[in-house]
């Protein structure tokens, strides 16, 4: 791991095999930080130590892709995501297919936020695995029980229990 001072965020460092030289990246899925003002002097005073850095911003960071395309010699679009909220939805805009679908889902599914998460932990990770299995995911993508367990802990995390038929 490698703490960046300015903007609080981390990095991890990792050596290139047959070399003497370090990259790094952001931390799977998405790299966030608290001070993206500070991220480009994090970024600048690592210059010499790091051959490439790569991080997937949050796309809900505050700030404009014109700014890391100063900051980053390649900036490349990774994944489209739509945002919707949810407390404003005008459901009567959408399609009759797709009112149909929340209507059925409403029935079928219950959503609560649980009261503690750490209860849900090897539920999460049995249904982890089962993606994993899916997906064939592997390496740092992996998680691992106790890298969820740690995931858990951390103060303030909201967790939802989506349910049906029990």
């Amino acid at each position: 791991p490698l703490s960046l001072p300015r903007s609080r965020g981390w990095l991890l460092e990792r050596p290139i095999l047959g070399t003497d030289a370090h990259e790094a990246m952001g931390c799977y899925p998405l790299f966030g930080c608290q001070d993206w003002d500070g991220l480009n002097t994090d970024l600048e005073e690592l210059r010499g130590r790091l051959v490439s850095v790569v991080l997937v911003p949050d796309p809900f960071a505050p700030i404009e892709i014109e700014t890391f395309s100063r900051w980053f010699d390649r900036v490349l679009p990774y994944k489209t995501h739509h945002v919707v909220d949810l407390a404003r939805l005008d459901r009567g805009r959408l399609p009759q297919h797709h009112r149909r679908n929340l209507a059925k889902a409403e029935r079928a599914v219950a959503v609560e936020r649980s009261a503690a998460p750490e209860q849900w932990l090897d539920d999460w990770v049995e249904l982890y695995a089962g993606l994993a299995r899916r997906h064939g995911v592997s390496g740092l993508r992996a998680f691992s029980r106790e890298s969820f367990r740690q995931q858990f802990a951390v103060p303030g995390l909201a967790l939802y229990t989506a349910m049906a038929e029990g």
